[in-house]
């Protein structure tokens, strides 16, 4: 049988009563964190495999969707999100899908065939946060600190003999990725952990004072798991679905479970789309959700700040070396994230109050968060687009503009004379048409010799690229031609610079400046 589903690859394999045991998996070309993303992806003798619903920790909730907001006032328009979508098109990347949060609505959502909002998927490494905010509510609850020691929590499969470092070995250090191993564990755990990959673990040696060497550990995340399971006696799903899956209204999940029955903790986790946006909403508001505190602020600020100096390759990119939190990676521009292999990513940036939640089978990470950065973070660093209400400014004693954007977001600028009204009517990055005998603009786009002027069918949209500053475009759609303009909105006066360009009568250029005052 194949299960593909089971880990995004074929996989050989036959039944052995309720499970299956993997015989081959083909070798697998990783991105930057695939190694401690086995999984079931290697040749590992004695790991079983097992399909949806077999040996799993699982839950169902009531699946809640989050709020959309698509109205014309959102920061993310159609024409920023074809932009980011050319720049994921130059990639190697098989997206699934994205959605892009902004201060806790839906701004926008899209899944590639053939997938759909409601599949569940394996998120790999992203396992670790949710793993990690297992353990922030333990330490809330009082049942775990983050100065015990693994060896206190497991006093009954720990060495004989505890070394120095061992003996140091705290639970903050698994979360930071700082235990002092100087290889990830997951793998010795898989080959030789048996049934008790507790044991295995504490058994390995520390070559480093632990809290000193930044090595990304899945070993490390599946002792978090584990102590979470150890301290409040239930398995990591079952304790999380009260605290974490109900409140946030996740739909069903999983979480892989090693041969003892133990969640996998840093890997193994299975959900919705939409529901790992909601975890990053939730960090992102600092731990509280619908007026409801489920994290506490503090555990927030720890696991999403830098906890280990991950500076360590300078082959690596920039977003691999800015730290490491709490299972979390730091990222650059202030962001952090959850992050699993082939591109599973969960980007939160706290200061644009936004989260944008992007999946699939991604070779290289890089690449993705680089068009992230050119091609949605300015768009989110822009101030989004409010109503005002309808001003008129003077320009002289015959002219005057009256500035307006209406509750659905489009921009009316009318310029007045003793003549009538002229208008041009702007979308929010969408275009809206209409037919106008607007004056400003490319002069053959313009009635001329002699033939009497009517109303131009043209369409016209802007952007908000500043408190005080909208850049408008526009096209006469009845020419091949299309101008821009700036309008700068002060406390009393209102400019509107419109660089016109000739190709006929006139040679060169020069730009009209109106200036008007309330």
């Amino acid at each position: 049988m194949q299960l593909g589903d089971v880990a995004g690859v074929g996989v050989r394999a036959e039944r052995e009563g309720a499970s299956v045991r993997c015989l081959d998996v083909p070798g697998l070309s990783r991105s930057s964190d695939l190694s401690v993303d086995i999984l079931h992806c290697e040749r590992v003798s004695g790991v079983q495999v097992v399909p949806h619903g077999e040996n799993r920790g699982m839950a169902d909730s009531r699946f809640v969707p989050l709020p959309r907001s698509t109205g014309p006032l959102n920061a993310v328009g159609p024409v920023d999100l074809a932009s980011f979508e050319r720049g994921l098109a130059r990639t190697a990347a098989n997206l699934r899908g994205y959605i892009i949060l902004n201060d806790g609505a839906v701004t926008a959502e899209k899944y590639f065939e053939p997938y759909a909002a409601e599949d569940k998927v394996f998120v790999y490494s992203v396992s670790k946060s949710f793993a990690s905010t297992a353990v922030g509510l333990a330490v809330a609850e009082g049942l775990l600190s983050l100065d015990d020691r693994l060896v206190d929590i497991f006093p009954d499969q720990a060495p004989a003999e505890i070394d120095e470092h061992l003996a140091e070995l705290r639970v903050r250090h698994a979360l930071s990725m700082s235990t002092g191993h100087a290889v990830d564990t997951a793998l010795p755990l898989f080959k030789d952990g048996g049934d008790d990959w507790e044991r295995a673990f504490l058994s390995m040696p520390l070559q480093y004072a632990p809290g000193t060497h930044f090595c990304y550990n899945s070993g490390a995340s599946y002792m978090l798991a584990a102590a979470v399971e150890r301290v409040t006696g239930q398995g990591l799903v079952e304790y999380l679905t009260p605290r974490l899956f109900e409140p946030l209204g996740f739909d069903a999940v999983a979480w892989d479970r090693n041969p003892n029955g133990a969640a996998m903790g840093g890997w193994g986790f299975m959900l919705r789309m939409e529901d790992l946006a909601k975890l990053g909403e939730l960090y992102r508001n600092e731990g509280e959700w619908n007026g409801v505190q489920i994290l506490d602020p503090e555990w927030v600020r720890l696991a999403t700040s830098v906890q280990s100096d991950n500076d360590q390759d300078p082959n690596a990119g920039l977003d691999w070396r800015v730290g490491y939190g709490f299972q979390f990676w730091m990222c650059q521009h202030g962001a952090f994230r959850a992050d699993g292999a082939f591109g599973q990513l969960c980007v939160v940036f706290p200061e644009q109050r936004a989260v944008i939640t992007l999946l699939g089978e991604i070779q290289e990470i890089r690449e993705v968060l680089d068009v992230v950065w050119a091609e949605l973070l300015p768009v989110l660093n822009r101030p989004a687009v409010e109503p005002v209400p309808a001003q008129r400014y003077t320009i002289d004693d015959s002219e005057a503009l009256t500035f307006e954007i209406n509750l659905e977001g489009v921009l009316t600028l009318t310029y007045s004379t003793p003549d009538g009204d002229a208008a041009l009517r702007a979308g929010p990055s969408s275009w809206v048409a209409g037919r106008s005998d607007w004056p400003f603009g490319d002069p053959l786009a313009l009635p001329s010799f002699g033939t009497p002027a009517q109303p131009t069918l043209i369409s016209a949209r802007y952007r908000r690229t500043a408190v005080d500053t909208y850049e408008l475009e526009w096209v006469w759609r009845e020419t091949p031609h299309r101008n821009t303009g700036v309008i700068v909105v002060g406390q009393d006066e209102l400019t509107f610079t419109i660089p016109q360009r000739f190709h006929s009568l006139e040679l060169g250029s020069r730009e009209l400046t109106l200036r008007g005052t309330a």
